[in-house]
This record gives C-alpha cells, sequence and structure tokens, in this order.
C-alpha cells in the first residue's frame, strides 16, 4: 500500500491526489491518503472532498506505521550516500527538490510519501482518468451561478491575482514571487491581439487592489462572491473559461489544466519563485505561454 501525505491548499491537495491516480493507474498499487495536518489547527482548509469523490483514506495505524522515525532516518542515509539501501527497500520517501522526480515510479507498493510533486510529468498520461475523478460540476452556489452563465456565454478569460500571504507573510513572500501589474497588462495585451470580444473575469484575495488597478481595461468582471469557506467556488468558474490568465499559483494552475476548451491559451508568469534554486521549469506544462 502507498500512502500519501495531503497538505497545503488545494491546489497542492490536487497535485498530491493526481499522483497517487497516476501510481494506480501505472503500477497497480493501492493507495490511501493521509489526511493527519488538517487536525492540526490553523492548518489550511481541506477542500480536495469538493472535487474527488470516495477517497481512500489512511488510519492512524497504516500511517505510523511507515511515517516514523526509523523509516524517516533510513531515508536520510539513502539521500546521503546512496548506500546500502536502494529505492525498493526504502518506506518512507519525501520529495527532495521541485523538479519531477522519476523515483516514485521505482519505490515499492509500501511506502509513505510527503511532498507536493508539483508536476504535469507524474500524470500527464492520465488526463482523461483524472478529468473523470476531479469533478467539476455544475453545481455551484446561486452567486456563482450568476457569473457561470455570464462566463458560458462569452470569449472569456480569467484573470487570476494572488496577493494575500504572498504580500502579509514574510516566509510566503521570500519564496514566491507577486505577479506586478504589467505582467497582466502584456497577457491581457497577448490574447486580446489573437481573439475578438473577450470579456475578462477577475478573481482574487485582494479585491480591493485589483478594483483599484483593473478597472482602465475594457470589458472587466470582479468576481467578488467566494470568499472564506467558497473559495473553492473559484477554480470551478475559472476552469469554465475559455482561456486562462493565472498566478504563481497551484490554485490558479489547476483552474487552466482542468480547463477543456480545445483553443485554450493559458498564460502564466515566468518568475515563478524569488529563489533561483527553485526551479518552476516541470511545474508549467510546455503548451502554455510564459510572460
Amino acid at each position: 500500500m502507498v500512502i500519501i501525505k495531503i497538505t497545503g491548499g488545494l491546489g497542492n491537495q490536487l497535485f498530491q491526489f493526481a499522483l497517487g491516480l497516476a501510481l494506480e493507474e501505472t503500477l497497480g498499487f493501492q493507495v490511501k491518503y493521509d489526511l493527519s495536518a488538517y487536525k492540526i489547527v490553523g492548518s489550511r482548509k481541506f477542500d480536495l472532498d469538493k472535487f474527488v469523490g470516495n477517497l481512500k483514506i489512511a488510519n492512524s495505524e497504516e500511517i505510523e506505521r511507515n511515517n516514523n522515525v526509523i523509516q524517516k532516518i533510513k531515508f536520510q542515509i539513502f539521500q546521503w550516500v546512496g548506500f546500502p539501501f536502494g529505492l525498493k527497500e526504502l518506506k518512507y520517501y519525501l520529495e527532495r527538490n521541485f523538479k519531477y522526480d522519476a523515483n516514485v515510479f521505482e519505490l515499492a507498493n509500501d511506502v509513505y510519501l510527503s511532498g507536493y510533486w508539483q508536476s504535469e510529468r507524474y500524470f500527464f498520461n492520465h488526463r482523461v482518468k483524472l478529468l473523470e475523478r476531479i469533478k467539476i460540476s455544475d453545481s455551484h452556489s446561486p452567486d456563482s451561478m450568476t457569473y457561470l452563465k455570464q462566463i458560458r456565454s462569452s470569449n472569456s478569460v480569467s484573470i487570476h491575482v494572488r496577493r494575500g500571504d504572498y504580500i502579509s507573510n514574510s516566509k510566503a513572500n521570500s519564496i514566491y514571487a507577486t505577479c506586478d501589474l504589467g505582467y497582466y497588462e502584456k497577457a491581457i495585451q497577448h490574447l486580446s491581439a489573437q481573439f475578438e470580444d473577450l470579456t475578462f473575469f477577475v478573481f482574487s484575495d485582494d479585491m480591493e487592489w485589483v478594483t483599484t488597478h483593473f478597472s482602465k481595461f475594457e470589458r472587466i468582471i470582479f468576481v467578488n462572491v467566494n470568499l472564506g469557506d467558497k473559495a473553492f467556488e473559484d477554480l470551478k468558474l475559472m476552469s469554465n473559461c475559455k482561456h486562462n490568465i493565472i498566478a504563481n499559483s497551484t490554485f490558479s494552475w489547476w483552474a487552466a489544466w482542468l480547463n477543456q476548451y480545445e483553443r485554450k491559451v493559458v498564460i502564466a508568469p515566468k518568475s515563478w519563485y524569488t529563489q533561483k534554486w527553485r526551479n518552476s521549469a516541470n511545474l508549467v506544462p510546455a503548451d502554455w505561454y510564459r510572460l
């Protein structure tokens, strides 16, 4: 049995689930998920169940069997010196960097996986199956339905502006770049040169800032109804737009990836991290346009 730790916000939760599905489909492994991180006070909200049903949840005994000090030390020895343990002998495996790691498909069917696994390469060949499992239903709040009708009846573009903790939290600010207004201006110009009659739907955790700075653009609609526990509704709405301008955020990354419009254009920022050692080359799909 493979157990995958689920942690972080909704975007990270979807990446972790997608890896699990890829392991099931590729290797036939039984995969369960560890949700214990969400029992901690102040942790991010668990929203994966809004999109994925029938998750197999690991119990505490299953989690502790391989997620323990002995197995973590064994992994550290493997990481430092590469022996005497091989991949098949590891019972605990920690994501070591932000690049695609093919080693996860070489591990034995008895391991605990901890990491974010933020690369389409893990599940590129399983898009159809993932779209079957990750349901973007037509069930929305009444407020969201109003915007959904506008999105589906127009040549719609989602614009996601992530500020929030990227601005206020010093740790997040030291890791993630903040997309400035210039990035969004270039993205709007790029799409406007290709398509006519675009309508831009703006989603953000800082509506005061975007209202101030984006009101100068034409055909702009601010979506300001899904706050707090309803934030996951924004991902659904963005995925229904024909095109997507995303932030350096896994939240809007997944909205764009789940967008099934055949002629979609997705624009993503070149600068994802502030720290050069964190490489986003494996994170952004090759057919997305980076500015």
